[in-house]
């Protein structure tokens, strides 16, 4: 089962960079892992143009040595075609780039076609 990647995903607070009290009690909240993959499945979603009801679904986990692991799919709104990808990379970036690249590749843009009419 892979989840959906949506806009709260990994939310973070951005505070002042010179707000060093508010750094600080920010920082034990702070998971480089988690927001390295939360990168990772928002730039695959937005190499898709995903909405709300696009059927794409990204999982994407890090280990401490700042490896990403991405996993893609794309459906047709009824589930009957399933596209999938995966990848593993050093930047979180490249990684949701490339498994973007591959599921249009395969065919995404068609099936996400159906999804921006319905």
């Amino acid at each position: 089962m892979n989840s959906t990647t949506g806009p709260s995903a990994g939310m973070r607070p951005r505070p002042a960079e010179d707000d060093a009290a508010t750094l600080a009690v920010l920082a034990p909240l702070v998971d480089p892992m988690a927001t390295r993959a939360t990168i990772a499945e928002r730039t695959l979603l937005r190499a898709l143009a995903g909405h709300c009801h696009a059927p794409i679904a990204g999982h994407a986990l890090a280990d401490e040595s700042g490896v990403v692991r991405l996993m893609g799919r794309v459906y047709t709104p009824d589930g009957s075609v399933v596209l999938s990808s995966e990848l593993t990379g050093d930047t979180p970036e490249a990684v949701g780039r490339g498994v973007a690249g591959d599921l249009i590749a395969q065919g995404a843009n068609e099936l996400l076609a159906v999804s921006r009419r319905t």
